[in-house]
């Protein structure tokens, strides 16, 4: 029998923060994407490194040399489902600009969409757990870690990073 091909689309940084979010407030949220989505919709599987965290609480972190802190509303998870994105890193400098429980809304928020996501979470093992999804009959995985930000790598009972 032959194998399964099974196409991938891998995009960078997606920024649902800053100005894009002002734009989410007044336009739908397949706006962001332009004229890409037919491109995103012939993939098996889409990845995405998520670029904010996507709340509607929290404070900028406290360290005053992080110059940028960038956070979506909640409700722009849809950028995301509009796309068919299927996996997310959260291993990066973004995920706690606006603190724990910001996180915590951002790995809520990808859960009810339905994303699977890797790279944080509310303690070590749920930062290192990869992130699982069956495709054309196999299984597609993705392990995400960060050397950023050493401060923000989860612990046995700390949210984080997988640092």
């Amino acid at each position: 029998m032959a194998a399964a091909v099974v196409t991938f689309l891998f995009v960078g940084d997606v920024m649902l923060g800053r100005g894009v979010s002002s734009i989410l407030r007044r336009e739908p949220a397949r706006y962001v994407w332009g004229d890409v989505l037919p491109v995103f919709a012939g993939a098996d599987c889409r990845f995405a490194n998520l670029e904010c965290v996507l709340s509607d609480r929290g404070e900028p972190w406290s360290d005053p040399l992080k110059v940028f802190h960038f956070r979506s509303d909640a409700k722009n998870v849809e950028a995301l489902t509009e796309a068919g994105v299927d996996f997310v890193s959260l291993a990066n400098n973004h995920i706690l600009d606006y603190g724990y429980d910001a996180l915590r809304d951002t790995l809520a928020a990808l859960d009810r969409a339905g994303i699977a996501r890797a790279g944080a979470g509310t303690d070590l093992a749920e930062a290192m757990r990869p992130a699982v999804r069956a495709v054309r009959g196999g299984s597609i995985g993705l392990i995400a870690f960060t050397d950023n930000e050493p401060v923000w790598a989860a612990e046995a009972s700390q949210p984080g990073v997988f640092h």
